[in-house]
Formats: structure tokens, C-alpha cells, sequence
């Protein structure tokens, strides 16, 4: 679910500034989601992402 919301988001960042963004994909060959590897037993599988917003009184008005 998550690449399919990065994917959403980088959709809409390259419509918006399509001569300031560039996608690239880089791969470290950690490639290994779903395949049995020592590195899930090792880093574990996951990653937590902390996100804040401060969204104006004006906005929450709108919603």
C-alpha cells in the first residue's frame, strides 16, 4: 500500500512541477519484501514514518 501511495504522490509532484522534479528509482538490492532473506531476521521487516502538519483554521473551516 505504501508504494502505491508514493506512486499517487509522485504522480501529482511531477504534474505540478514537471521541470523541477525528476523520479529516479535506486536500488541497493534490498529488493527482498517477500522473499525468504536473512535480512528480515537481521533489520526485521518495516519502517515507521512520523509525520506533522499544521493545517490553518481556514482549511479545517473548508473541510
Amino acid at each position: 500500500m505504501v508504494s502505491k501511495g508514493v506512486e499517487a504522490v509522485l504522480t501529482l509532484i511531477k504534474s505540478n512541477w514537471p521541470d523541477v522534479v525528476d523520479i529516479i528509482s535506486i536500488s541497493g538490492n534490498y529488493c527482498i519484501d517477500k522473499k525468504p532473506s536473512a535480512l528480515n531476521w537481521i533489520d526485521g521487516r518495516g519502517k515507521s514514518v512520523v509525520a506533522e502538519a499544521t493545517i490553518s483554521h481556514e482549511v479545517l473551516e473548508q473541510i
